[in-house]
């Protein structure tokens, strides 16, 4: 449904060339940051729960900038597979999430970079943030 969703946002903004590839990008962002699949909102209640459980006394931006710096551990501004397992067993969750929710998470939200499906930090954070308002 997904890769149908942005064919069909890329058709129409080739046709009528009014849009570059970074007006796309949000397009896509935004769109994907209400359509959630199961295992994208699975991963997004972890976060929230480690959240809770962690950061109820801090303002949001603190535990934003601190799971960027636990998830993008290189600094690339890109989430790999690894980086994210990574993250989940330093928090706790590793056992909370399968390897096939993540395959699909990285599949609905990831682009491909140096031959490996990665999330963009960004796109992460932005989901995020819109599931915490949306739940």
């Amino acid at each position: 449904m997904l890769r149908a969703l942005a064919f069909h946002h890329f058709s129409r903004f080739h046709a009528t060339g009014a849009a570059s590839t970074s007006q796309l990008r949000i397009t896509l962002v935004r769109t994907l940051a209400t359509e959630r699949s199961p295992a994208r909102r699975k991963l997004l209640d972890i976060m929230i729960d480690y959240k809770t459980r962690n950061y109820a006394q801090t303002v949001p931006s603190r535990f934003i900038k601190d799971m960027r710096n636990a998830t993008d551990t290189d600094g690339d501004n890109e989430i790999t597979m690894d980086e994210l397992k990574h993250m989940l067993k330093n928090i706790g969750a590793e056992g909370k999430i399968t390897e096939d929710e993540l395959k699909d998470i990285f599949n609905e939200m990831g682009v491909d970079y140096k031959g490996e499906k990665v999330i963009h930090v960004d796109d992460m954070i932005k989901s995020w943030i819109e599931y915490t308002k949306t739940g």
